[in-house]
């Protein structure tokens, strides 16, 4: 069993902490370390509440950077609140046709629009109809064991069907046949 001294560990985690990229407000152990390429006091510096930015990532933790010409970090937009995008938002949610949703929380047939960049994550269900842009339960799908050619054809929780383009995916197999891909939700009928 290989050990490794005290000097030798010591070296080991610091690599390791060392090639992490840390954000304002978060410890940091040179500048190179900071993802604003700059470390004082064993911080990495950020941009305080209207104070001006460039992009999201150089404001401290809990702010965002706000759009327009002039641009400052402002502090997350809670619950109902309105918003521009998801980061405008505080960390647990999203923004959802200009307003803030907790992740996770919107039920089956409720809209989700732009500019939210993980749709997906603002249903309850976690799928969302990229042809009708709504929260949906995946129920089913065509038998595992039916090849498909280009798409493949879904059912919803209130029985309506949806073809999904590009989910029709190589099996690896010997004959090259090609299945339909199952999402999370889905049933193999």
């Amino acid at each position: 069993m290989p050990r490794y001294s005290s000097t030798q560990n010591t070296k080991i985690v610091f690599i390791l902490i060392k090639n992490l990229i840390s954000y304002p407000g978060q410890a940091c152990f040179g500048n190179g370390t900071c993802f604003t390429g700059e470390c004082t006091e064993g911080k990495c510096p950020g941009a305080g509440v209207n104070e001006t930015c460039t992009i999201d990532s150089s404001c401290l933790m809990g702010l965002y950077c706000s759009q327009g010409d002039t641009r400052t970090c402002q502090t997350q937009v809670a619950n109902g609140g309105a918003c521009a995008s998801d980061t405008s938002c505080i960390n647990t949610h999203g923004c959802n046709n200009g307003t803030c949703v907790a992740y996770f929380s919107l039920d089956n047939g409720v809209a989700v629009t732009a500019p939210s960049t993980n749709k997906w994550s603002l249903c309850a269900s976690g799928e969302v109809d990229t042809t009708s842009n709504t929260c949906v339960s995946r129920t089913n799908a065509v038998a595992a064991d039916t090849p498909c050619t280009a798409e493949c054809e879904y059912t919803n929780a209130d029985n309506t069907t949806f073809t999904a383009t590009g989910s029709c995916k190589c099996a690896m197999n010997a004959s090259g046949n090609k299945y339909c891909k199952l999402g999370s939700g889905t049933f193999i009928i």
